[in-house]
């Protein structure tokens, strides 16, 4: 396989990551990253723009890298709906772009690369960016133009530009969260003034949206409760409404007893009226009222106690452990 100028990145971010996990302070740190950004930038080319044929979503028109973001810090983060590994990557780049907005000169722009021929359809991906909460443009590069042209071999992959859309950093698979923030931190302080505070012409897409609050938005699982006496009042199934970050607990007829969580994201046990959910998925019956719930994005299980209307943690700590931990 020929080498392309971002092996070059690549192999200097790595030996810059080595370097700054020697480093003594983050004067240092800063200091590595901005000698290794001069030294790429003095030999590697810019990246070409966006072909004219390409389909977008959340925006109001497609973006160009020349026009739109030749005076900003982007980041190009390529992607496909099915990869558990981009989807891991997804809340380092929601903490970035809190942290750099569009106005204050840093640009995220997902470019989705199937890996199969259904995720080519820009209608399944607009489905997978709602469903993930995605707010930032992505450009569906549904023949690996970009990808090949780039020579990007796996996902996910982090491609970060400095102004006029030079390369400056490579990162590849997921857990680069404090890379992240210190390339994109270091990067805005070296290039300063010539970072634009332009907005974007984005525009998220809603019309996948449920219409009403009490319609279902990417629910996932069902659990018939294999407990149920025949009591009207009792649960009979548990539905988790994954898009809505709640879960539904209905009679045998489907008339809705219990709404736990929602309609945001969130992280609390204690009473069912106030416990929040991110992304719940599995459901599970233990007991006749004691339910099981895989609250996905939180890493964690947790238990509703339907007779005691209380929500607990049986497992998880909120965050997702890093690889190479045990627990």
């Amino acid at each position: 396989m020929e080498s392309s100028p971002l092996d070059y990145v690549a192999q200097a971010c790595m030996d810059l990551t080595e370097a700054m996990e020697a480093a003594g302070s983050e004067a240092d740190r800063d200091s590595l990253i901005i000698s290794h950004i001069k030294k790429v930038w003095a030999v590697v080319p810019p990246v070409e723009d966006f072909k004219k044929n390409l389909e977008w979503v959340n925006v109001s028109e497609p973006i160009s890298l020349a026009q739109h973001c030749s005076d900003k810090i982007v980041i190009l983060d390529f992607w496909t709906y099915c990869c558990i590994n981009c989807y891991h990557v997804l809340p380092d780049l929601a903490y970035i772009e809190k942290l750099h907005k569009v106005e204050s000169g840093l640009v995220v722009i997902g470019v989705h690369c199937a890996k199969f021929n259904n995720e080519k359809d820009s209608a399944n991906i607009l489905s997978a960016v709602q469903r993930y909460d995605i707010h930032h443009p992505v450009v569906n590069d549904a023949e690996s133009a970009v990808w090949d042209a780039l020579g990007i071999r796996c996902w996910p992959t982090l491609l970060i530009l400095g102004p006029g859309n030079k390369p400056l950093f490579v990162l590849t698979g997921e857990g680069h969260r404090n890379e992240l923030v210190w390339f994109v931190g270091a990067a805005q302080r070296h290039f300063g003034s010539k970072i634009s505070n332009a907005s974007l012409p984005t525009a998220p897409t809603k019309h996948l949206k449920p219409k009403s609050p009490d319609m279902l938005l990417f629910p996932t699982k069902v659990a018939l409760n294999p407990f149920y006496k025949g009591r009207p009042e009792e649960p009979f199934l548990a539905i988790s409404d994954s898009g809505n970050h709640r879960v539904l607990i209905t009679d045998c007829s489907g008339v809705i007893l219990r709404i736990i969580g929602g309609p945001e994201p969130g992280f609390k046990d204690g009473k069912c009226s106030e416990a929040l959910f991110n992304c719940p998925t599995g459901v599970c019956w233990l007991l006749g009222s004691v339910l099981a719930v895989c609250d996905t994005n939180n890493h964690a299980l947790r238990a509703l106690h339907l007779d005691e209307g209380s929500v607990e943690v049986l497992a998880g700590s909120g965050q997702q452990a890093q690889h190479k931990d045990l627990g």
